[in-house]
């Protein structure tokens, strides 16, 4: 199949998985042009030889359909469903100088899948290039695993496929489990939501307000980010340095005073859920990973689900995680010491199973449910959108409760639909991907008949944050991998007491 694009001031036949070479001025910017027929999906990639490119395409209206500026070296992907008859603009702009060689690739151009399971196979079409790094995903149902499909490998290094069972790096949405911990304790009769975290943790210093464990489960305590803690001691997080469970306490302790009144700001950290596994274990008398599996997994048949605060902890049948790096992928440890916060490892269907407990009540009843999806309300009377290690909001008119996670390669989300007792989980073993994303439009395709429609505005406001969300994944790691020598030097600080 035969496509013209313009290149410059001339036009050029491009056939699918044929480059076009392009070189792209300083500040400076390209314009190509493209008539696919209305109802066609389009994806290719800008391969960024030598220039860091932003592209943009536009409709024949002129319209802003697709916007992509995700790394700043390797392929550049764009991808838009042409909905209109006409010619769409494809523009390829230098990102602030950094000018240079690019070739053009388009790679898909085929009808838009009418089913749901084409419609996301296509929408995730560069996770099925070989040697790619994928994605993991599933529609819940009545408790029940109603579709999932497999993209990409687990890993690189010996090319072996990911699958429904592969154990995955859950991230924050790890957040939720500890927090049903905690209440399960609270029903146990051993502690309460509203105790003082240093009823459990004397070692803690007295910072003039008391902060409850209930604060520390809403992100309301006032402690700072220890992870910026551990930064500021020299730790490079991003390349596996981490830190022991044993240096958390002290870590914490060296805070002069709170950044908030407890319960008056929602500022989201972990360090809360990092000193809740310390609570847990204190109260219960057994080990986290122990008390996890005994209240929580086994009960629910979650046999694959491991915790695993040490990324030197084997876990069987696990998923690698990757950074894009050129036209390659780098390795991406995890974060040593994230337990609570994070940690957890498992899979598709274990997932379904937990999705299935927020209707069942089997672990923990309705109460428990109920005090994980009630939104905290802040000390002056205003209702954040999150309750204990979950989010709650709406999406297309019903009630959404939901979290997303992200360690340093392994990306995941979780969307619950309580009244319809559905639901979507989305698992990435590479950065870059939109988890989030995907989980909406596994929403949108999947559980589109108990949707309300939406309004012109509210799409457009979707679209544009879609559009708006990517990251320099490149110019992001280019900064966290500084050497921490580049920022030696004598700074004047007007407080001594900040942290």
């Amino acid at each position: 199949m035969l496509l013209t694009l313009s290149l410059m001031a001339f036009a050029a036949p491009l056939e699918l998985g044929s480059p076009v070479l392009g070189d792209v001025a300083p500040g400076a910017e390209e314009t190509h042009t493209l008539r696919p027929r209305p109802g066609r999906f389009v994806a290719g990639f800008v391969h960024q030889t030598e220039a860091d490119v932003v592209v943009t395409i536009t409709d024949p209206d002129g319209e802003r359909v697709s916007h992509g500026d995700f790394t700043a070296t390797g392929p550049e992907l764009f991808q838009f469903t042409s909905e209109k008859r006409g010619v769409y603009t494809l523009t390829v702009s230098s990102f602030e100088e950094a000018a240079g060689a690019y070739e053009l690739s388009l790679e898909v151009l085929e009808p838009v899948a009418e089913d749901p399971a084409g419609r996301i196979r296509q929408l995730l079409w560069d996770l099925q290039r070989p040697g790619s790094p994928g994605v993991v995903l599933g529609v819940v149902e009545g408790g029940e695993l109603t579709f999932s499909a497999v993209y990409g490998l687990a890993n690189l290094t010996w090319d072996i496929p990911l699958t429904v069972d592969t154990r995955m790096n859950l991230g924050s949405n790890s957040k939720q489990f500890t927090a049903m911990a905690v209440v399960l304790l609270e029903q146990d009769g051993v502690l309460s939501l509203d105790d003082d975290v240093r009823d459990h943790i004397p070692e803690l210093p007295d910072l003039g307000a008391t902060v409850t464990l209930r604060h520390l489960l809403t992100h309301t305590s006032g402690y700072r980010e220890v992870l910026h803690l551990f930064r500021l001691q020299g730790r490079a997080l991003e390349q596996g340095d981490g830190f022991d469970h044993e240096e958390l306490i002290p870590t914490i302790a060296q805070q002069g005073r709170l950044q908030n009144e407890p319960g008056a700001e929602w500022n989201y950290n972990n360090t809360g859920y990092n000193l809740l596994v310390e609570v847990v274990e204190r109260a219960s008398g057994a080990s986290f990973p122990e008390f996890l599996a005994d209240r929580i997994f086994q009960p629910l048949s979650m046999h694959d689900t491991v915790p695993r605060g040490d990324h030197q902890i084997l876990v069987p049948r696990s998923s690698q995680g990757y950074r894009p790096d050129g036209d390659g992928y780098r390795i991406g440890h995890d974060v040593r010491g994230s337990l609570g916060a994070g940690g957890l490892y498992t899979t598709i269907p274990d997932m379904a199973r937990w999705l299935g407990n927020f209707e069942s009540g089997q672990v923990g009843g309705p109460e428990a449910i109920d005090a994980l999806t009630t939104p905290f309300v802040l000390t002056d009377g205003e209702a954040t959108d999150y309750g204990l290690g979950l989010f709650v909001d709406s999406y297309r008119g019903l009630v959404r409760v939901h979290h997303g996670g992200a360690d340093i390669a392994q990306f995941s989300t979780m969307s619950y639909y309580p009244e319809i007792d559905a639901g979507v989980i989305v698992q990435a073993n590479v950065s870059g991907v939109g988890t989030e994303w995907v989980a909406r439009e596994l929403t949108d395709l999947f559980l589109a008949e108990h949707l309300e429609d939406q309004d012109e505005e509210s799409a457009d406001e979707v679209e544009a944050a879609a559009l708006d969300t990517a990251t320099r994944v490149g110019s992001e790691e280019d900064v966290e991998e500084r050497p921490l020598s580049a920022y030696v030097g004598t700074y004047l600080c007007r407080e001594l007491d900040t942290f």
